[in-house]
């Protein structure tokens, strides 16, 4: 038998409460807005996660586990209907790419090989535009999916941690490549 790594994704269904005050209906829609999205932008747990509803659920990918190796069999394998939101349609065959959409389209996928594809899209997209690689790191697509790799790995810890981890492993195996004779 042949061993499978498989990710599973799915949406939960979250709530999270503020107190505002207003002069009027309209300011208090306003002002309930402006905290919504300040809450939305937090990474804070919510005050109630529904854990008993999964909803548009999406097999991130099937790998095949050879030899201690990962291979890759399938990636963005929808399994239900449920759709609460539209699939992202990523650039692959389209002639018309426009990465500022797509940008907008992927801050809900959840598949880091899918996103990674497609940042390197949007990046080449934005220095064959600009005519430079340095001007990428001022483009709004790219901005967007940087964030949003930051968003999926968590926190400043987990990425000082993260650093830290492939800082020694990256010496480990300098020093193993260095002992080895040639």
């Amino acid at each position: 038998m042949t061993e499978y790594q498989v990710k599973i994704g799915f949406w939960l269904r979250a709530h999270d409460s503020v107190s505002i005050e207003a002069v009027s209906d309209a300011e208090a829609i306003r002002k309930a807005k402006a905290a919504a999205l300040k809450a939305m932008a937090s990474r804070a747990y919510p005050e109630n996660i529904d854990l008993d509803t999964r909803r548009e659920g999406i097999i991130v990918y099937v790998d095949r586990v050879v030899g201690g190796r990962r291979e890759v069999v399938a990636e963005d394998v929808e399994f239900d209907d449920d759709r609460i939101h539209p699939a992202p349609v990523l650039a692959s065959g389209v002639s018309s790419y426009n990465r500022h959409k797509l940008a907008l389209e992927v801050q809900d996928a959840v598949n880091l090989r899918a996103l990674a594809r497609e940042f390197v899209r949007i990046v080449d997209q934005a220095a064959d535009e600009s005519k430079s690689t340095s001007a990428t790191r001022h483009d709004a697509a790219v901005i967007l999916l940087v964030n949003k790799f930051e968003s999926l790995c968590g926190s400043a810890g987990r990425f000082r941690d993260a650093y830290a981890s492939c800082k020694a492993k990256a010496n480990s195996r300098q020093s193993q490549d260095q002992e080895e004779p040639s």
